[in-house]
């Protein structure tokens, strides 16, 4: 019952989806002849069913087969029917047809007898009503978007559970399809070639010889750790490494005690993507972001994972909605026991427009590494410093240009990173 509970708005969305059309259809009754709506009605009506049914019947097989629930992935083989129809020779083709059947000729006749005794109680409306029924239209973009939130609904709102087979349970199929089919692009080029494979090849293989010794910088088997994701953050705001004066002095002081590793680069240009390549070590997919595909990144390696099998107790931080991008559903498939989003925070601390402000995530993940089990792998992604730059304290570059907002919510990070990390040294080991 759990996972019809988590995967309800998801059904509430795609109901309001296919509820559009008969609102306006019921508008216009106050305009045209109910003899003209009725029909259209009752036509559309037998599509959604057929529509419905059908996904809904492919998807029994295809989840026995592929372990997922139907994405536009069949769609992709239609060029190749003959290769098609030799993969299904082994699903029970009879009985899913008896099924699609069965279910789209009894659900169609209840629901025509329905339209028509609607029609019969209620011919039409008043000229009044047609407002009403244009706003109600409206209001439909709430559930189908999934709330006012700021990230519109995905597949992450189901995912609730380590249990992959349950979260499944939760999505709803047709959903599913028609997220991915209006989401698809078409045939994606590859944005990273530029140069001939040969030469590619042989400026590569030279990196994978590495015949230098890493020194050991720990002395103990087990320690806490925590990953700090500063979002938005570049070398061009660090002074030793050629960057601005002035923005990270607090971070730029922290370098004195601690191992800088220059000659980094940014794997991705979006934060999905860059989530994805630090904890799962899979490079950027130009065009595409492989966390808002769950069906793939529940078989990417992760760190959660690995600290996981090492006893550790791994856990989450963000201010902001665990759903955006479908970054909760990669978290989950990812290992992460705990995830903190901004549900775990007061509503007087939700003072951006992406959700709590960055020290108050740091002081909330201080509190608790107090009664924290022992060891613990915790990831924190900071938001303050994602656009549009918002942050709780006075500016100390001048200015209401997007460049100077950008460099006053690095150095607002900078201060919040520098005096959680002076707390936490004072913490017991």
């Amino acid at each position: 019952m759990i996972s019809f509970y988590y995967g309800f708005p998801l059904d509430l969305s795609f109901t309001a989806y296919i509820l559009a059309i008969p609102t306006l259809l019921i508008a216009f009754t106050s305009i045209f002849s109910a003899h003209i709506i009725r029909p259209v009605m009752k036509a559309y009506s037998a599509l959604i069913v057929l529509f419905v049914v059908l996904v809904q019947t492919v998807d029994l097989e295809l989840f026995r087969t592929w372990g997922f629930r139907i994405d536009n992935t069949p769609l992709k083989y239609l060029n190749t029917p003959a290769e098609m129809w030799a993969s299904s020779a082994s699903s029970p083709i009879l009985l899913l047809i008896i099924i699609f059947t069965f279910a789209a000729v009894s659900i169609n006749y209840g629901l025509g007898k329905l339209i028509d005794r609607s029609f019969k109680l209620f011919p039409s409306l008043k000229i009044f009503y047609f407002p009403v029924f244009i706003l109600l239209l409206g209001s439909l973009i709430i559930p189908i978007r999934g709330g006012l939130q700021l990230a519109p609904i995905n597949q992450s709102i189901a995912y609730f559970s380590t249990d992959d087979i349950l979260n499944q349970g939760a999505l709803n199929a047709p959903w599913v399809f028609f997220h991915s089919v209006i989401s698809s692009e078409g045939e994606p080029t590859n944005p990273f070639v530029t140069m001939d494979f040969e030469k590619a090849e042989a400026l590569v293989t030279p990196l994978y010889k590495n015949e230098k010794v890493s020194p050991q910088l720990v002395n103990k088997d087990s320690l806490n750790v925590v990953l700090i994701v500063w979002e938005s953050f570049t070398s061009n705001v660090v002074v030793p490494l050629g960057g601005l004066t002035g923005v990270t002095p607090k971070f730029e002081e922290l370098m004195k005690e601690g191992v800088l590793v220059e000659g980094v680069y940014a794997s991705a240009s979006r934060s999905d993507k860059g989530l994805v390549a630090l904890l799962s070590g899979y490079p950027s997919q130009g065009d595409e972001s492989i966390m808002k595909i769950p069906n793939k990144t529940k078989k990417l390696p992760a760190l959660a994972h690995d600290f996981n099998n090492a006893g550790y107790k791994t856990n989450y931080y963000y201010g902001g909605e665990l759903e955006f991008a479908n970054m909760k559903s990669y978290l989950i498939n990812s290992g992460f026991e705990n995830l903190f989003g901004k549900e775990s925070f007061d509503e007087k601390d939700m003072n951006s427009k992406w959700g709590a402000h960055d020290d108050v995530v740091f002081n909330k993940l201080l509190s608790d590494m107090e009664h924290t089990e022992t060891p613990f792998f915790t990831t924190l992604f900071t938001l303050s410093s994602h656009e549009p730059f918002e942050v709780p304290v006075k500016p100390v570059f001048e200015g209401t240009d997007e460049r100077s907002l950008y460099l006053n919510s690095l150095h607002y990070t900078d201060e919040a990173l520098f005096n959680f990390l002076q707390k936490a040294k004072k913490l017991p080991s």
